[in-house]
């Protein structure tokens, strides 16, 4: 009877932990090949048609006709864990996942109203990662050895139309309006909760250029996605299936740039990139009786965080557009809300990318970054407690992550 409710105690321990995982530091980067290229650091030198992804006022400023983009983002997202001390059925020693290729495609196209009106319409996939540990790396002794987190996921696309317009000759303003769709899934050797939802939410910017320097800020609102799934239990668990609720929360955003042309042909853009994850103080999965199934372990205590990307743009000729940049991201996640699916640890991005315009008009894009993520020492973590025993110490460690990004586009005039 006390493995039973031991048991279910810990059946939503990590359960949808990664909707905060993906949104705290481990998503890959911006889909556009040229903010790839340059760290994300393109809110105020962002054009082209995938400009409204980040600075909606961007568009704007194209040229006579409108344009068309597509593109894809391919990334290999590596994270270890080395576990210092045996933790229950857990032993010591160093554990990593499966090697993940996430793949985040993206499309977007804007055409101009008149000489001060332009408008489009983008898609992309917001987040796009999951994890799969292997067997027997967070173990606990139920009764018998069972795994207590194993395999999430969480994939979120947006989708909308966005509107800009010229104020002045150098002053654009947008707005951008999306439905977003979340898509989650958690299996351990105690369950499977699954679920998926809609929302909305919007973006404004504005851009400011000027012979020598511009300027962009830019605003996306937090959104809250309800998701609604179905969760499956083990004997002897119960109950062993039912509908479940949960609140997928996602941090406003605001970005700001100022780039300055240092040479006739190259400029520099430093960005600022805060993110509300403070909003982010709950998880909460609810049963179809109103049962909260991860009572206790289901409020966040976030902290907001600031990124610092700069890079480089530098126009060869014509036909030709280099990149690099260079970034930084914090981590909102404190010691006690760390799990194995919760991305937690700081990371630096270098980046690389070009523009070729080929003999027919078209324009490709490719870029490159490397996503460093710092080793984080983890001995305070509150999720992996256990009702009846405490702290299991089977989520704390040193962490630590590398991940690749590729990203390819090819755009052209419409």
């Amino acid at each position: 009877m006390l493995a039973t409710y031991r048991a279910f105690c810990l059946l939503f321990l990590g359960l949808l932990p990664a909707a905060l995982a993906w949104g705290s530091g481990s998503l890959l980067p911006r889909v556009p090949a040229d903010a790839l290229g340059m760290a994300d650091a393109n809110v105020a030198l962002g054009d082209g048609a995938t400009a409204q992804i980040t600075n909606p006022a961007a568009i704007v400023d194209q040229g006579e006709t409108g344009t068309w983009v597509f593109g894809t983002v391919v990334g290999r997202v590596e994270t270890n864990y080395l576990r210092y001390v045996d933790a229950g059925a857990a032993l010591a020693g160093a554990y990593s996942p499966e090697i993940s290729y996430p793949v985040l495609p993206f499309f977007a196209w804007s055409s101009r109203l008149s000489d001060n009106l332009a408008w489009g319409l983008s898609f992309e996939t917001v987040f796009g990662l999951g994890s799969d540990w292997p067997d027997h790396s967070f173990d606990q002794t139920l009764g018998s050895t069972v795994d207590i987190a194993r395999e999430s996921e969480l994939t979120t696309l947006r989708f909308g139309p966005t509107l800009a317009w010229r104020a002045t000759s150098r002053l654009g303003l947008g707005a951008r309006v999306f439905a977003q769709a979340a898509d989650a899934r958690e299996e351990s050797d105690l369950a499977t909760v699954e679920g998926k939802g809609l929302s909305g939410g919007f973006q404004v910017g504005a851009r400011y250029t000027a012979e020598a320097w511009a300027a962009g800020l830019a605003y996306t609102s937090r959104t809250d996605t309800k998701l609604r799934g179905d969760f499956d239990t083990f004997a002897p668990l119960t109950p062993a299936s039912g509908d479940a609720t949960a609140h997928i929360l996602l941090p406003d955003r605001l970005q700001a740039g100022v780039a300055l042309r240092v040479l006739p042909d190259v400029w520099w853009e430093v960005d600022l990139d805060w993110l509300g994850w403070s909003y982010v103080s709950e998880l909460t999965i609810v049963r179809d009786d109103g049962a909260i199934l991860n009572a206790g372990r289901n409020a966040r205590g976030n902290d907001d965080t600031l990124s610092v990307r700069t890079g480089i743009e530098w126009r060869y000729r014509p036909g030709l557009t280099w990149r690099a940049g260079l970034g930084y991201d914090p981590t909102p996640v404190p010691d006690r809300d760390v799990s194995p699916t919760a991305g937690m640890v700081r990371k630096t991005r270098i980046a690389l990318g070009a523009d070729i315009h080929t003999a027919d008009g078209l324009k490709l894009g490719l870029a490159y970054q490397f996503i460093y993520g710092h080793e984080r020492q983890v001995r305070e973590s509150s999720q992996d407690d256990l009702s009846g025993v405490g702290d299991t110490s089977a989520f704390e460690g040193k962490y630590s992550s590398r991940s690749h990004a590729v990203g390819i586009t090819l755009s052209g005039a419409l």
